[in-house]
Formats: C-alpha cells, sequence, structure tokens
C-alpha cells in the first residue's frame, strides 16, 4: 500500500505509523483533528483535510503528495534502522505493560470495600 487515507482515530493512525504506510486524515469530530496532524508533526504524513472541507481536488493533492514525491513524506524515516518510527512503536508492548501495571495495584482495596468499612 502507497498511502492511506482515513478518518484520523487514534487506532489508525498508530496502525499506519506501525506498517510503515503514509498517511493522510479526513477528520470529522472528537479527537480525529488530534490524531490527524500527530503524522504531519512526525513527518510522515500530510496535512489532515477536515471533512466538511474535503473535495476531489483536495484529496486528489493529498494522494499525490503521499505518492508521487520520492521524498515525499515520511519516505527517509521509513528507511529500517535506528530511528525509525515502524520500528520504535513496534517495539513497545503495551499489553505487557498494561498487565504489569494492573498486578502492581492488586494490593489496593477496591473502592466498594473502602465504602463499607467507613
Amino acid at each position: 500500500m502507497a498511502a492511506a487515507i482515513h478518518h484520523g482515530g487514534s487506532g489508525t493512525t498508530h496502525r499506519g505509523v506501525l506498517v510503515a504506510v503514509p498517511s493522510m486524515a479526513v477528520s470529522i469530530g472528537f479527537d480525529e483533528p488530534y490524531w490527524g496532524r500527530r503524522p504531519v508533526e512526525l513527518g510522515v504524513g500530510t496535512a489532515p483535510i477536515p471533512y466538511p472541507e474535503l473535495s476531489p481536488a483536495r484529496l486528489a493533492d493529498a494522494i499525490r503528495q503521499l505518492t508521487d514525491d520520492p521524498a515525499g513524506p515520511g519516505r527517509l524515516r521509513w528507511a529500517p534502522g535506528p530511528g525509525a518510527y515502524s520500528s520504535h512503536i513496534g517495539m513497545i508492548d503495551t499489553t505487557s505493560r498494561a498487565a504489569r501495571i494492573v498486578l502492581a495495584m492488586r494490593h489496593w482495596r477496591s473502592v466498594d470495600s473502602l465504602a463499607a468499612t467507613s
């Protein structure tokens, strides 16, 4: 896949970076404008287009920016080796990290048990 155009959700944005696909968001609302800007800030995508401003011409221009220019968004950053975003993100094991936090908190009493003893 040469590029991805998506809604700009956090999961979709993360996955695009993880699999090394330059992207652009068409944000609709909530946190999508923030996540749509992140690939631009990281140098691996083009500026998001808010949905009300989307047009065939703007979409075509964004696709050209993402795919036509060999030095376009993220081309050098996707190169394998130290500093590549996709290899850095792929090394983050969030599931194990969350499990360690939950296990570290297991000695804490529940809110219900605290209310019962008050």
